[in-house]
């Protein structure tokens, strides 16, 4: 087996400061922690939807930051991430819309 490096340091710049604090909590959501995708939505589309999403990042660093203590404007914007991994063009931010829709 070869080895490979990857310079984390140099990612970790090119997508800057906030993303790069963000990006656990972004991998967990999406459940790329155990699993290959996140219900038939795989990671490519996953970050395709956080590039068009920006918003979300700050979210994404709230866990980090506290543990336990998501308020209902960060729960929002999670929710509001979830609907256009699955339906990008959509003026709805409800998965209950989305889903009946």
């Amino acid at each position: 087996m070869v080895s490979k490096y990857i310079p984390a340091h140099e990612i970790s710049a090119s997508i800057g400061r906030e993303r790069a604090t963000a990006l656990p909590v972004f991998y967990a959501y999406t459940g790329c922690d155990i699993v290959s995708s996140c219900a038939t939505r795989g990671k490519k589309l996953a970050w395709q939807t956080w590039n068009a999403f920006d918003d979300v990042a700050a979210t994404f660093c709230t866990p980090s930051d506290a543990p336990g203590d998501i308020d209902d404007e960060a729960m929002a914007m999670l929710e509001l991430f979830t609907v256009l991994l699955y339906e990008r063009t959509t003026d709805m931010d409800n998965i209950d819309e989305v889903h009946m829709s």
